[in-house]
């Protein structure tokens, strides 16, 4: 059985009572379908119907794997000795694989950066130094130089790479500059110059394409990236409003005029925004865009479907319904030709 927090949001997406949906999962977990749960097992589910059945179906399927996942973070953060409590309440907290992969982001075991380079050199603490040096204040950097065995420029060159990608991780940061994508990110496709021209005509209204990602359609979506799939069309994201973006990030990582080191600082977090923050969150809302179509496409042939399994029996023609409480569509129509 899934733990109460899982419980309690699949309870308030359906608006059931909690009873009632455990013995849904239970019937589930025991291997019943929903048409049969729905058809002979309705005395124990109170009130709840095939849609509301089919929701808690697709719920459950989505808790069980983000709960192993946390299991697996949890398990390989306290190997490392990364997990306080406080990291570990909010991993218990966690709702959605995004949320989930946004807070263990930092903590990730990656392929060795000039960020893990230079904090193995001892360049780490020398950045939070940074963060609060004021002007006229002592100058952090200056003594780790002193100290250090490089040249300066090697100094200053490991300590951006640590704040760029520190900035780039932010937790808070990632969330403005998602919202801020999804907001006023524009999608700009063209026509690949080596594309092969037997196939590029079917993609023929995406070669000037032009859209704010809000506004893009989930048949222009499949089609798009369908097209950039077979190397036909170039994608790329934009932020009309990038540059006011970037500004709120430095306030929200708590980048002032009055730091000592504000020029160097700066231009570590640009370095940081976009190099590595934008093509994450593009990536992000790429694979969103691709989801919300693959479900609205799915929607729409089901209510088509729906449609033409209920249309009246052809005239002149023998028709007879077969009724499974076994298979996934219940009703099918078989029109046999008249003898």
């Amino acid at each position: 059985m899934l733990d109460q927090i899982y419980l309690d949001e699949i309870l308030r997406q359906t608006g059931s009572r909690l009873p009632d949906i455990k013995a849904a999962i239970t019937l589930l977990e025991e291997g019943y379908t929903i048409p049969f749960m729905a058809r002979y097992r309705s005395y124990m589910l109170g009130d709840l119907n095939e849609s509301s059945l089919g929701l808690i179906e697709d719920r459950v399927a989505q808790f069980q794997k983000l709960q192993k996942k946390k299991l697996a973070a949890v398990k390989s953060l306290e190997e490392r000795n990364l997990l306080s409590p406080s990291l570990k309440s909010r991993l218990q907290k966690v709702l959605k694989e995004s949320e989930l992969e946004e807070i263990i982001l930092p903590f990730k075991q990656k392929r060795k950066t000039k960020a893990q380079i230079a904090r193995e050199q001892g360049l780490g603490p020398v950045c939070m130094k940074m963060l609060r040096a004021r002007k006229g204040e002592q100058d952090p950097l200056l003594q780790v130089v002193r100290n250090f065995k490089g040249e300066a420029f090697e100094v200053q060159e490991g300590v951006c790479e640590i704040l760029a990608e520190d900035f780039s991780q932010n937790e808070v940061i990632r969330k403005e500059v998602r919202k801020q994508m999804q907001r006023y990110g524009n999608l700009s496709v063209s026509l690949k110059k080596d594309a092969e021209t037997g196939h590029a005509d079917t993609y023929r209204s995406y070669y000037d394409f032009s859209k704010p990602v809000r506004y893009l359609r989930p048949y222009q979506t499949l089609a798009i990236l369908r097209g950039n799939r077979e190397k036909i069309l170039n994608m790329k994201f934009t932020l009309s409003r990038e540059e006011n973006c970037f500004e709120r990030c430095l306030d929200i990582f708590h980048i002032k005029g009055n730091l000592r080191h504000f020029k160097l600082i700066k231009e570590a977090a640009r370095k940081g925004f976009q190099k590595k923050l934008l093509p994450s969150i593009e990536r992000e809302i790429r694979a969103q865009l691709l989801e919300s179509a693959i479900e609205s496409s799915l929607g729409t042939f089901g209510s088509n479907l729906k449609d033409l399994l209920l249309t009246r029996p052809i005239k002149d023609r023998k028709s007879t319904r077969l009724n499974s409480s076994h298979q996934i569509i219940s009703y099918a129509v078989f029109c046999l030709k008249k003898k």
